[in-house]
């Protein structure tokens, strides 16, 4: 349901502004990469893990191969994906809930944050931490 959703909303979008262009959405897709939440790059990754939970991101497009490559450079440095060989890599068992929770807390923070700065009580994210 919410890819349909999802999808309906890319429409709806579509017909207003136009479709995204190439250099729009690999900015985006840049940006992902060092993100701490669930993003399409992590589910690109999930989509082409073999049954032994290894990814090898190497592929004919090279761009692609960049984007991989950087997003399994950050989840490695969170803990969720271990290089294991030359090019393959493990993704975590728990990769996606993590990162969706990860990702929903942090959406929290900036809730609380703007409410906060609405009031003029302005804290920093450390003091909720």
């Amino acid at each position: 349901i919410s890819s349909g959703i999802r999808e309906r909303a890319a429409e709806l979008v579509s017909l207003d502004l136009g479709p995204r262009t190439d250099r729009e959405i690999e900015q985006r897709l840049r940006q992902e990469i060092e993100q701490e939440r669930f993003t399409s790059i992590d589910r690109r990754l999930l989509s082409i893990r073999d049954d032994d939970g290894l990814v090898s991101p190497a592929s004919g497009d090279a761009f692609r191969q960049t984007l991989h490559q950087g997003r399994l450079r950050k989840l490695e440095r969170m803990g969720l994906a271990e290089e294991v060989g030359a090019g393959a890599w493990r993704l975590g068992d728990e990769l996606e809930t993590t990162l969706r929770r990860i990702g929903e807390r942090g959406d929290i923070i900036k809730t609380m944050h703007r409410e906060l700065s609405g009031k003029g009580l302005a804290r920093s994210a450390a003091d909720w931490a």
